[in-house]
């Protein structure tokens, strides 16, 4: 089946060879000139992307099938993607706003562009592939000039067809992920050999694990884009790769793995010595090892005439498979290793792994891309080679906190990839967050498949109880335009962060912020705020007439389960100041109302709610409300001290989104005090009660 293998991710360089090598050759691979120069921006600091006005929710192919799924996002995905390269640290690469044009793929204007067409050309360019970006560079310096991202308007395997989304809907890809790669290849990278770096040429239908970047893609944006100031962060590794008669072995791939922390970061070695360098590598404790472009990763992923490597050895492990040595970075430093490979066609290669229940046979999910293991949990992880006999092979897992279960090493002749039966075991997995690297043993053979396990740390969660009303309560369900709060974990970062303002292109306020997105119905949600513990947010106004409505939350690759609230038409809250029943108020002098500050009878008082549901004129979600027209709620009311007040205004506040004001006059005939009870009501809905001013 299609989903047990992968639609490749390619991209295509314009005018010349797609990359060429010289020695010693540059680690977690950089596209270079044909004479060995590496592609770099002279924009990095800067860069513009348009996005082509066909590229929207709903775009249809010439056959009438969806190229993006209606309920899409596709302009947060696209954000998402160039935040992913352009927050990194370590690297001056910063993106404008995105923007929107009536323009496509041009290589000779000048122009950064997402393309989502159906045309003749675009078929013909992108083949059977998800993506492709076209670079445009000078061959003289690998200055890069022109890139153009175009995306398939038909992806087929089989019978079934694919599309994109950002949902992850079922038969789709995810925008967000396969945009990330694609602006990858923009800066300059090649395809990696890590398997589960955002740069590794595959990715699954439904997968958004490769839309963060690993450390392989932040050193390579390091070593290209680097920041001054963090220069002495990183060390090097350099070596050589050899064979006995000490020739060196041309276009092997080279992993360097601390089994402490998860960071995976590789290389390639010279197409004529053998030779290595990773120039920017954090520091640590690695294990270091060589194998052949002979899958999951093949020539051809780089581009490289499978004439010009070496495929005839078997995987080179630093001090060897049984007692992998490991080799020290230190910050600012260089460590050198020196592999001898065994020559030789091996006797087998890992074709593909898979996931599977703990202690389970014949049921799995495999594939020759990365596999996710839950933290903290049981996982049996499926390793298919042809030509290895199951029943002798040995593992070794080099990972944060990946144990394997003593005496769960077995053969599962129930569970094949094409054809071949598996060799399985359980693995409790740490709770860490990194890549992990499988090494497999049988005789004189030893194979790998490098930085395929994926820890990614925990899920954002939240349940429905924890989505309320942000002006302090719980209501019965969530109305359109409200401001809500969702409290839970790993919701964001540690650190709060603010939303910093509009969109200068919509002018209104942002779904995407520190790598956190809120979708409702698969909208997303305008944020106010993240933390790792809290979002404040937007309801999208796109959810009215509906009777629930399904909140997942995304933070980078890793996507919440699907909370289900309830609808209402409207669901006030008043603001109270914190840690009492003070209501948000302002007396007639814009001063703030309290007991030390009372309003008199008769005054004209600005309450802050929100909650209020769809208002007339209507708003588009995240857009401030404007000073004319005003838009007013429906069928507001007043209580102060219970008496009725005459209402002034209850509408949205002008350049506020979602922000519900009410204005109106404190009755003659209440009884003053310090703790007056206020409600307001909107369409029916009432706020909750023990909420007071002040009257005097």
């Amino acid at each position: 089946m299609f989903e047990s293998s992968h639609k490749r991710a390619a991209v295509w360089v314009a005018a010349i060879a797609w990359m060429a090598w010289v020695q010693p050759a540059p680690g977690y691979v950089r596209m270079t000139t044909s004479g060995g120069v590496p592609l770099y921006r002279q924009d990095f600091g800067n860069i513009v992307f348009l996005r082509n006005e066909a590229f929207a929710p709903g775009a249809q192919n010439t056959k009438g099938a969806a190229m993006i799924t209606a309920d899409s996002d596709p302009v947060t995905a696209l954000e998402a993607a160039l935040a992913a390269w352009g927050t990194a640290p370590a690297s001056l690469v910063r993106f404008a706003p995105l923007e929107s044009a009536p323009v496509a793929n041009n290589p000779q204007d000048g122009q950064n562009v997402f393309v989502m067409l159906d045309t003749p050309e675009v078929r013909s360019l992108v083949g059977d592939a998800l993506a492709v970006t076209l670079v445009q560079y000078l061959s003289s310096s690998g200055r890069i000039i022109d890139t153009d991202t175009v995306f398939s308007p038909e992806i087929t395997a089989g019978l079934r067809r694919y599309g994109f989304s950002t949902t992850l809907a079922p038969g789709t890809f995810d925008l967000q992920t396969v945009a990330t790669h694609e602006l990858g290849h923009a800066l300059g990278a090649g395809h990696s050999g890590i398997v589960g770096s955002t740069m590794f040429v595959s990715v699954f239908p439904q997968f958004t694990v490769q839309s963060r970047l690993r450390h392989d893609d932040l050193c390579f944006l390091a070593d290209a884009y680097p920041d001054p100031g963090l220069e002495g962060s990183f060390g090097a590794l350099r070596g050589t790769v050899r064979f006995g008669d000490g020739r060196g072995v041309r276009g092997a791939l080279i992993t360097a793995v601390d089994p402490d922390t998860g960071i995976s970061v590789g290389g390639l070695t010279s197409l004529s010595d053998g030779t290595f360098v990773i120039a920017r590598i954090p520091p640590g404790r690695y294990v270091v090892f060589a194998e052949p472009m002979n899958g999951p990763v093949v020539a051809s992923d780089l581009h490289i005439s499978a004439s010009r490597i070496d495929s005839q050895f078997n995987v080179a492990v630093n001090g060897g498979f049984d007692s992998p040595q490991v080799v020290e970075v230190t910050a600012g430093g260089s460590a050198s290793v020196d592999l001898v490979a065994p020559g030789g066609t091996p006797a087998f290669d890992i074709e593909a792994i898979g996931t599977g229940s703990a202690g389970g046979a014949g049921d799995y999910r495999a594939g020759q891309g990365p596999m996710v293991l839950e933290p903290g949990k049981a996982t049996d992880i499926l390793v298919f080679a042809a030509g290895m006999d199951p029943e002798k092979a040995t593992i070794r897992l080099l990972g944060p906190g990946l144990a394997i279960r003593p005496g769960s090493v077995r053969a599962d002749t129930a569970s094949k990839f094409n054809g071949t039966p598996a060799v399985r075991f359980t693995v409790d997995a740490g709770t860490g967050t990194g890549l992990g690297s499988i090494l497999v043993s049988q005789g004189e053979t030893v194979a790998a498949f490098s930085g395929g396990l994926v820890l990614p740390g925990p899920r954002p969660e939240f349940t429905v109880e924890s989505v309320a009303n942000s002006a302090g309560f719980g209501g019965p369900g969530v109305a359109p335009g409200e401001i809500v709060s969702i409290y839970g974990a790993a919701l964001g970062p540690a650190e709060g962060r603010q939303n910093s303002g509009l969109d200068p292109l919509s002018g209104l306020l942002r779904p995407l912020l520190a790598g956190t997105q809120v979708s409702f119905d698969g909208k997303n949600a305008p944020l106010f705020y993240v933390r790792a513990d809290q979002i404040n947010l937007q309801v999208p106004y796109e959810i009215e007439g509906r009777s629930e409505t399904r909140i997942r939350v995304r933070v980078q690759d890793l996507v919440s389960d699907p909370v289900t609230v309830k609808v209402v038409d409207a669901v006030p809250g008043i603001y109270v100041a914190p840690g009492s029943s003070q209501a948000i108020v302002l007396n007639p002098d814009n001063s703030l109302n309290s007991a030390a500050n009372p309003a008199l009878r008769g005054d004209a008082i600005v309450i802050f709610a929100t909650g209020a549901g769809v208002v007339e004129p209507a708003l588009a979600t995240g857009q401030p409300a404007p000073n004319s027209p005003l838009s007013w709620a429906r069928a507001a009311t007043v209580t102060i001290g219970g008496e009725a007040a005459d209402l002034i205004f209850a509408g949205m506040t002008p350049g506020f989104a979602g922000l519900l004001q009410v204005n109106a006059y404190v009755p003659r005939n209440v009884s003053p005090g310090a703790a007056v009870p206020i409600r307001i009501g909107i369409n029916g809905a009432l706020s909750p009660e023990g909420i007071t001013i002040a009257v005097r």
